[in-house]
């Protein structure tokens, strides 16, 4: 089983973290990849009771279960993706630009080519991308945003058919990751996405944690993601 969620770099509050341990024992998590873990003030690793530091950044981070560790490789490592390799699957967590979508597009195209070079039978690739994948997927007062443009969704577009992949929690209507007012502005954003090999997704369990933002659990603005992934 794996969780994705991005914390609002909120991993140093002990609020938090204790929810996200209750996430991982109900569920039993064998992996965690983290967005905004933590302030860049902050120099010092989070940790949960029951997993280990894979990678670690005060951005992306990749935890495991205790005792499997050590069969994990660190394959890539940037500023905004990291891949892990468990036995023949590769995953890479991403946190593209929210600023800009010239530099989403470039980091898209980035890593279509450094992922095309990893010969591996299996890639995930998950994470916050800051984009909305189809027009529906972003939405500012019921009407498409202008947010996302269309080069970073044919970098996006072309990253998915250069692995096989599929976005696998993509629905009509969409299921937002982001719900919030902006200037007067409601904002409905699905950004925190699972791209999975498209010859497993009809078998492939999968679905959005919307307690994650939404309730008296709420810890952060982004609904998580848990997926029953064959390790």
């Amino acid at each position: 089983m794996i969780l994705v969620l991005n914390l609002k770099k909120r991993g140093r509050n002990r609020q938090v973290r204790s929810q996200v341990e209750n996430m991982i024992h109900e569920h039993s998590v064998d992996l965690i990849f983290l967005q905004e873990a933590q302030s860049p003030r902050t120099s010092s690793e989070i940790s949960f009771s029951g997993m280990e530091v894979v990678t670690s950044s005060t951005d992306l981070c990749v935890f495991a279960r205790n005792g499997t560790e050590n069969t994990i490789k660190v394959v890539l490592s940037t500023p905004f993706a990291v891949t892990v390799l468990v036995g023949r699957t590769a995953f890479t967590n991403v946190h593209l630009s929210p600023y800009s979508s010239s530099e989403r597009t470039q980091q898209l195209e980035i890593l279509r080519e450094q992922l095309s070079n990893i010969f591996e039978d299996r890639h995930f690739v998950t994470g916050d991308f800051n984009l909305a994948p189809r027009s529906q997927d972003g939405m500012s007062n019921g009407r498409p945003s202008t947010w996302s443009g269309a080069k970073e969704r044919k970098a996006l577009a072309s990253l998915m058919s250069a692995l096989d992949l599929e976005d696998v929690l993509a629905k009509s209507p969409p299921e937002y990751t982001i719900v919030r007012e902006i200037g007067g502005n409601k904002i409905t954003f699905r950004c925190d996405l699972l791209l999975a090999p498209a010859s497993e997704t009809s078998k492939l369990s999968a679905k959005y944690i919307h307690s994650t933002r939404t309730g008296p659990l709420s810890f952060t603005d982004h609904s998580g993601i848990l997926a029953d992934v064959r390790l």
